[in-house]
This record gives C-alpha cells, structure tokens and sequence, in this order.
C-alpha cells in the first residue's frame, strides 16, 4: 500500500493541546506550517524508484478526483481537527478559486465509501515546498477550520481528503497529483 503525504493540522492559534513527541515521531518531521501536528504522512522523495503520484483534484476541464489517506487516533486520545493539507504535484501555480474540498471519513474498505464524519470546502493557501518531479512543481494546498467547524475525533482509523479545486477559466488544463511516500510506513490502527 502507497503512503500519501497528507496530514491532519492542529493549530495553536486554537489553543489545542499537542501531541506527544512519540506519536509525531512515526510518521516523519511535520513541515513548519503546522505546529503542532497530529499527523503527517512525511516528504516526497523523487529519488525513489518507486515515487509515484495519484490523481487529486477538482479541475476546470472536469476531472475531479479524490486521494483517501488512513490516519489513526490511538486509544485513549481524542484530537481536534483545526486545519488540513496535501502535497500535490502540479502543472499550475495557483488556485482558483483559492480553496480545498474536504472530508474525514470512517469505515472505508474496498467497495465501500464508508461513513462521512465532516466535509466542506475551505479557502486555501497554495505554496511551493521547493520539490520537483518529472516537470512538475510540488505545492501545498493548505486550510483551516473555523473553530465552529472544527472536528473532535475519538480512537479510531479515519480517512481524509484534502483536495485542491482550480474551477475557474483561468486554470485551463491545471492538473493535481497528490505525491507519495514511499519510504514511510503506513500506521497501524
């Protein structure tokens, strides 16, 4: 199974508590942007002969996809949900409009979509992360939840989406590609 790097972001500007230090330290150095973090799925290594990216995006020529990303809030804890992103790689240097559809899902498997917990869409910032791969240019699509739509999850496995939309006429042939990691293994429930 692909590791896709995407992470669930718990902002301080929410006054949320952090995760330990041996939780974070599993899944790789979270980027600076978010601080503290509940999870990240680690960084795009183009090096690896494995290094793959997967369709992730609602575009204006009509394309819409989705890349679903387990993620486990271990027993005894439950975390609160303040903003999201993925790293996508991409032929386009912006958003527009300038946001990300959403979604936390429970009890996916193979045929079935499982139960949706919270979804929407989020204005989102887009920024470069300084990686390139085959002639595309890796961003982050980065929101943030309104505290009145943040999202308490208790002990479970979880899956999301964050996926960036270029509707517009503007976009033209704009493609996403959510990147993957292959060197990081995927977490256990």
């Amino acid at each position: 199974m692909k590791r896709i790097p995407f992470l669930i972001a718990l902002l301080l500007v929410a006054g949320i508590s952090v995760v330990s230090e041996s939780a974070l330290a599993q899944n790789g150095t979270p980027p600076s942007y978010c601080h503290p973090c509940l999870f990240y799925g680690g960084d795009f290594d183009a090096s690896n002969p494995a290094a793959n990216v997967l369709s992730n995006g609602f575009e204006q020529h009509g394309s819409q996809s989705a890349v679903y990303v387990p993620f486990v809030v271990p027993a005894g804890q439950v975390w609160v949900v303040t903003g999201l992103f993925s790293n996508n790689m991409s032929n386009n240097s912006f958003l527009d409009p300038p946001a990300i559809k959403w979604s936390i899902s429970s009890g996916l498997s193979a045929g079935n979509p499982g139960t949706v917990i919270a979804q929407g869409t989020i204005h989102a910032t887009y920024t470069p992360t300084g990686r390139n791969w085959n002639g595309l240019t890796e961003y982050t699509a980065l929101g943030h939840l309104t505290p009145a739509t943040a999202v308490s999850l208790a002990a479970d496995v979880y899956w999301m989406t964050a996926t960036p939309i270029c509707t517009d006429a503007s976009c033209g042939f704009a493609g996403f590609w959510m990147s993957d990691v292959e060197d990081v293994p995927c977490p256990k429930p």
